[in-house]
């Protein structure tokens, strides 16, 4: 397109708007700065010509270019206003597909400030305009952004619908291939916000692998950061680390704070998952500065998040507490309900941690309420088993949301932060007192076709030491006294423990 567009000589293309326009969005996916300039040229011809479709198709590239750079707020968001000022002069769009191309180009907008006007009034019309008779590639980079919305708001299940809709364009309207990893960097986002993280990192290795083969490399920064984000949320540290050092090494602009600020969040917590506090809280503070000169709203909020968390293991509390307050108060204000419990569950960590489980509680009921409400299976971004046992286990005591937690548990493979807790779902139970019975994930033990009469025999009696180590002699001898017609020859106790441990696995596995 820039070589077409160089064809024209020099004294008619600069009195073509559209020529500076298409210069523009041919720079737009490299050099969004140069774009800025070739698409400012364009406003300003067809504002000088009344041509307001040429005024909305360009603001909106404006805005896509503007917060594409380092200074995102700061370049983009008086394009913002200008575009608003524009819907209010004209009363209405020119055409559907010239409202659906203005509003595909707000991903990167939708992205930092998710709560602005202009991204409310598009979310209103989103399902209308998927609907309406546009191109497959303005529905694929209009669901990019709604898609993304739902993902910051904590709504999993309208993320599904717009993937569910509009996933099969991807293999019917082979759209660009900007289009195609981006659209596929949201569906690991969505797989590992939903505990699906062998999908999220079967999305990261292929997209990685066709990014490189497409020759777009400027994508594969933010498809490193999807594998770090799910190497956390799934407590795995050491691949968070090698997925974070060539994240370092693919960013195209190390100018670009909004970016520097995403991975110092994500270092944050990979040294966090280490042990290495300190280096967390450094990371964590530099994260949350940057966020916030770039005017990042929802990251800022995120990053709080995120420190209040390592504040809390250097046990100041009051710091981590400020945090945490400015992060509910964003996400009340903008309905991010993900956001908000991620904030609520960590408030109520700090309590625990000074043994204040009346405080506790109460932020569990209302972080558990919005997890239930939503399924959400990783709740906390940073995944540190100990940390969710402890949060989980007070929820059990008090009679929290005890099917989600439970679920939660199973789902996780959560261990407890003490045996004694009647309501954590254990695998397995065995009951000995005033009668013998076995359930399996809450549900009585079964064999199929024959019952296990001696094996079940045999773990009675181990169970009747309470516990006390017992050897096999001691199990020889209590066979040779049982009633001749009933006796274990000694040969075969051996293979009886072993069918028994057998027999109770292999059900409880089908349970």
């Amino acid at each position: 397109m820039s070589q077409i567009t160089g064809l024209f000589p020099l004294q008619i293309s600069d009195s073509l708007p559209w020529l500076f326009y298409w210069r523009g969005m041919a720079s737009m996916p490299a050099d969004p700065q140069t774009a800025t300039l070739h698409l400012e040229q364009a406003y300003a011809g067809f504002d000088k010509t009344g041509n307001k479709t040429g005024c909305f198709l360009t603001l909106g590239a404006l805005i896509e270019a503007g917060f594409s750079q380092a200074n995102p707020v700061h370049l983009g968001l008086p394009w913002v206003e200008k575009l608003q000022q524009l819907v209010v002069e004209c009363g209405e769009f020119p055409s559907v597909t010239v409202e659906a191309t203005v509003l595909a180009s707000l991903h990167a907008f939708v992205h930092i400030l998710p709560h602005h006007p202009l991204v409310i009034a598009f979310e209103a019309r989103g399902d209308q305009l998927l609907s309406s008779d546009i191109t497959a590639e303005l529905k694929m980079k209009m669901g990019l952004s709604l898609s993304w919305l739902s993902l910051q708001q904590g709504d999993f299940s309208r993320t599904r619908a717009i993937t569910r809709q509009l996933t099969p364009l991807i293999h019917t309207a082979h759209p660009q291939a900007t289009t195609r990893i981006l659209w596929h960097i949201t569906e690991g986002n969505l797989a590992w916000l939903t505990a699906n993280f062998p999908l999220a990192m079967d999305k990261f290795s292929e997209r990685l692998n066709q990014s490189r083969h497409a020759g777009t490399s400027m994508h594969d920064c933010r498809l490193w950061m999807l594998g770090i984000s799910c190497a956390l949320a799934e407590g795995n540290p050491n691949d968070a680390r090698m997925h974070l050092e060539h994240a370092r090494r693919s960013l195209h602009d190390p100018q670009n704070k909004l970016i520097q600020a995403e991975l110092n969040g994500l270092r944050a917590g990979v040294k966090l998952l280490e042990g290495n506090v300190s280096s967390a809280l450094q990371a964590a503070r530099e994260g949350l500065t940057q966020a916030e000169e770039t005017g990042a709203c929802f990251l800022a909020a995120s990053a709080r998040i995120g420190l209040a968390q390592i504040l809390i293991e250097t046990g100041a509390t009051e710091e981590a507490d400020n945090q945490l307050t400015h992060a509910i108060y964003y996400a009340d204000s903008t309905k991010a309900c993900l956001l908000k419990c991620r904030a609520l569950l960590v408030a109520a960590y700090a309590q625990l941690r000074i043994e204040n489980e009346f405080a506790a509680t109460n932020m569990l009921q209302e972080a558990l309420a919005i997890a239930a409400r939503h399924n959400y299976l990783a709740p906390d971004f940073w995944w540190r088993p100990r940390v969710m046992s402890l949060l989980l286990s007070c929820a059990l005591r008090n009679g929290i949301e005890t099917c989600y937690v439970q679920h939660l548990i199973r789902h996780r493979g959560l261990l407890p932060s003490s045996p004694d807790n009647e309501n954590w779902p254990w695998p397995i139970r065995i009951y000995t007192f005033g009668r013998f019975s076995i359930l399996c994930n809450d549900q009585p033990l079964r064999f199929d076709g024959k019952s296990q009469r001696k094996p079940m025999e045999l773990l009675k009696y181990l169970c009747s030491f309470g516990g006390r180590a017992i050897s096999q002699n001691q199990i020889m001898d209590a066979a040779l006294a049982m009633p001749e017609n009933d006796r274990i020859m000694p040969e075969a106790i051996s293979s009886l423990m072993a069918a028994a441990f057998f027999t109770f696995a292999s059900s409880s596995q089908k349970k």
